[in-house]
């Protein structure tokens, strides 16, 4: 079995590369020293990410994505994995199962932030469980009006600044194992 990258494969990885040592690297001393970077830092990667094609690489080109394949995602997580503690998160993957959305919620949701307008949260960790969605244990329930939401979410990753978050859930069986519900900031977060 041959286990060499293809030309396409080595041409990736050597851009990869280049962006990791180019973009990320100039900010890896304000990222340490200051426990992040600044908006403005921030906004100029993302606009290097663009630039770059880099952007949403797990999302179709249709949905405002790169349509990478599991292994295009996986040289490029190689390359960024080379600069310093979360810098390298400064490229986005949208949460994959929006991809399941309808498309008014890809238009307002994925779409926006497939192209760095808006970020998402993805609600998964619970006490008990882990990130394994089948031992997850909270649910949402059909109401008046839309879904009610009870369990408790933990370790929520840019929860905190995200402009929404999805939240994992289990349902009844008349709507599908598990459904993922979009939550509006101002959030309601409760601490210890």
């Amino acid at each position: 079995m041959d286990f060499s990258l293809s030309k396409e494969h080595q041409a990736l990885q050597a851009k990869a590369k280049e962006f990791t040592e180019q973009v990320l690297y100039p900010h890896e001393m304000e990222c340490e020293e200051n426990d992040g970077i600044s908006k403005e830092t921030h906004n100029l990667i993302i606009q290097q990410v663009l630039d770059w094609e880099f952007n949403a690489p797990n999302h179709s080109k249709e949905d405002g994505g790169q349509g990478f394949t599991i292994f295009e995602q996986t040289i490029l997580n190689e390359q960024l994995g080379g600069a310093t503690g979360a810098i390298w998160d400064a490229l986005w993957y949208p949460s994959y199962p929006m991809r399941f959305a309808s498309q008014a919620q890809k238009e307002e949701y994925l779409i926006p932030t497939c192209q760095g307008q808006r970020r998402d949260a993805y609600a998964i960790t619970e006490a008990d469980a882990g990130s394994d969605p089948s031992q997850c244990t909270t649910r949402a329930d059909k109401v008046d009006g839309g879904w009610r939401i009870n369990g408790e979410k933990w370790f929520v990753t840019i929860g905190d600044i995200a402009d929404y978050i999805l939240v994992h859930a289990h349902v009844d069986e008349e709507y599908g194992w598990l459904i993922n519900v979009s939550v509006h900031p101002p959030f309601r977060v409760q601490t210890p």
